[in-house]
Parts: structure tokens; C-alpha cells; sequence
């Protein structure tokens, strides 16, 4: 089970996946002692994979979610159905998917350790940026987080993990961080 703040206080969002199902997802109201199940998305955990980390916008009007090479946004009201945009597509198998606070923005890192970067303001399937993390990380379980506070992404697929700023031009090289002793 993953657990996901929402911009509501004392609200959150929760998704549960198994092996060759659809993720299944819910909104957790702590002051009311509620839980609602919203419905189920459209990517599917793969036995490929050890892991799968769809997400959900802190805004609370969509999900993101992958299946294969293919990058899905599914608004909060089509959970459960086969409705799902595309928002594009990487050459191998996505393994984590996020996005920023305000939902303006979406990341989605493949296997082959390449991160994508996708405007939700956008129709367009282009990213709007592309890093790629040290090739020397490698571990079970990748990882994908934007910044709660300025443009940048945080990636692993390692014991250590990378630092992304994404507004300048060009993109900078991810600042890699492994020395644990630290954080």
C-alpha cells in the first residue's frame, strides 16, 4: 500500500496493487474516519516488475499510472473504467511515475534509467525534459519524487540517488548523493 498527502487537509490518498492487477485506489478521510474506494486504474503491476509506483496529484483530480512503455493520466471520475489519456511514451518499460503539487507537471523513469518530464498543461506526447540517471545505479526498487517547493525531481534506482533541476536551460546533470551517512 502507498500512501499519497493531498493539498486537503486531513485527507489522503491510498493505492493498493498485487502482481497482474489493477492498481486499486482510495481517499482516506482521517477527520470523518472514512475510507472510499475510488476505483481502479488502467496500468497494470506486471510480474516483470518487483514494483509499481503509479501516483496519485496532490490536487486530487487524477492519477498516473503506467502500463508497459506507456505513461497513463486517469482523472479521479474515470477510476474504474477504460478511460485514460496517454501522456506518452518511453522506448522500454516505465517503472515509476510523478507529479508536482500544483499537478502542472509529470515524470516517468524506464528501466533504462531515463526520466521524462511531461507538461500536463499540454495535449502534446513530447516531454518537455529528458535526464538520465548514472548508469552505476542499480538496485530492486527505482524511485521518482518531485520537490514539494522549487522545480527539480529527486531518482534513484540505487542505494544512493540524484538531484534533477528542471527549469534552466539546458537541463542540469542529476547531483548524485550515496554517502548515506549523510541523510
Amino acid at each position: 500500500v502507498m500512501v499519497y498527502g493531498l493539498n486537503e487537509p486531513e485527507r489522503f490518498g491510498a493505492m493498493r496493487a498485487e502482481r497482474e492487477q489493477f492498481p486499486i485506489w482510495y481517499e482516506i478521510d482521517v477527520r470523518a474516519g472514512t475510507v472510499r474506494e475510488l476505483g481502479a486504474s488502467r496500468g497494470r503491476y506486471s510480474a516483470e516488475n518487483n514494483w509499481h509506483l503509479p501516483h496519485m496529484a496532490a490536487t486530487r483530480d487524477f492519477v498516473l499510472d503506467f502500463d508497459g512503455n506507456e505513461v497513463l493520466l486517469q482523472p479521479i471520475e474515470d477510476l474504474g473504467t477504460e478511460r485514460a489519456r496517454v501522456l506518452g511514451t518511453h522506448s522500454a518499460r516505465v517503472v515509476a511515475v510523478s507529479c508536482d503539487r500544483e499537478g502542472r507537471f509529470a515524470a516517468s523513469l524506464d528501466v533504462e534509467k531515463r526520466i521524462r518530464v511531461w507538461s500536463l498543461d499540454s495535449e502534446a506526447e513530447n516531454p518537455v525534459r529528458e535526464f538520465s540517471l548514472d548508469p552505476d545505479l542499480t538496485a530492486d526498487a527505482p524511485w521518482l519524487e518531485f520537490d514539494p517547493h522549487r522545480p527539480r525531481l529527486f531518482a534513484t534506482f540505487g542505494p544512493g540517488f540524484e538531484i534533477f533541476d528542471f527549469d534552466g536551460t539546458p537541463p542540469l546533470r542529476g547531483r548524485r548523493y550515496t554517502d548515506r551517512s549523510v541523510w
